[in-house]
């Protein structure tokens, strides 16, 4: 990007300054990255200038360059898991044949979920997408454990997101209780669980919506680890209104 023309006389040195320090304090990921891309070419055009300019000129350059960046970059979609349409569902048949008229949260038994042997995070993070009530249009979400290598114990989660430019992005390491609430079961657990994980989708989103040439997102653990969905049997297609999910293998219910 070429660094935007400092001939403006507007806005004036002291209220470029005065915005950019507010812009400054930002922690939103997506404005942190631009940020720093204006820092970045606001300092390469002082180097081309032969030498040190005013700071209000340096803040002028800056906030122009954050300005085209916000302009020409577009805000990434948002993961919704909304908890009314998610109580719904679980409350609605789950339409599996001969158990047609059987509510979700009964066949795929998450009154247990969040207990210790309760259903698995991936089946449910597929089976919401399944059913439209979480998720992005459009953009197939996957969960993952993660193992600790010297033990094997679940060690947290990472979410995977399969965009429709075939992008695939990674969020980073989610300790397992900053997604699984700790204390609660049942319904309360798979809405605030599907709550928790939205964050997550959309700060994969964010990186990579501020890296629009980047083919891929990753994060890497904090430690050696290694990434798996659970074991099972492969699950049977879900009448619901979402195209079928791109894994084929997935646990099925607890029975």
């Amino acid at each position: 990007m070429t660094a935007p023309s400092t001939q403006d006389s507007r806005p004036t040195d002291e209220t470029a300054t005065r915005q950019w320090v507010g812009l400054s304090q930002s922690h939103d990921r997506r404005h942190r990255t631009m940020l720093d891309t204006a820092i970045t070419i606001a300092d390469e055009a002082v180097r081309e200038l032969g030498g040190l300019p005013r700071r209000g000129t340096w803040c002028r350059i800056a906030l122009a360059t954050y300005q085209q960046l916000t302009a020409t970059t577009p805000a990434p979609p948002a993961c919704q898991a909304d908890p009314d349409r998610v109580r719904d569902w679980l409350d609605s048949p789950c339409g599996m044949p001969n158990f047609e008229s059987e509510p979700v949260i009964d066949y795929w038994e998450y009154e247990d979920f969040g207990e210790q042997d309760g259903p698995d995070l991936p089946a449910l993070v597929e089976n919401a997408q399944h059913a439209r009530v979480f998720g992005i249009p459009g953009h197939q979400i996957i969960a993952w454990y993660i193992a600790d290598d010297e033990d094997n114990d679940l060690d947290g989660f990472l979410v995977t997101v399969d965009t429709p430019a075939g992008q695939r992005l990674c969020s980073s390491w989610l300790p397992y209780h900053t997604v699984m609430p700790s204390g609660m079961s049942g319904a309360e657990a798979v809405v605030a669980t599907l709550g928790n994980l939205t964050a997550s989708v959309d700060e994969a989103l964010r990186g990579a919506a501020t890296k629009p040439t980047q083919t891929q997102t990753s994060v890497e653990a904090p430690r050696a680890a290694r990434a798996f969905t659970s074991p099972g049997t492969t699950m049977p297609e879900l009448p619901m209104q979402a195209a079928p999910p791109v894994r084929t293998q997935q646990p099925g219910p607890h029975r």
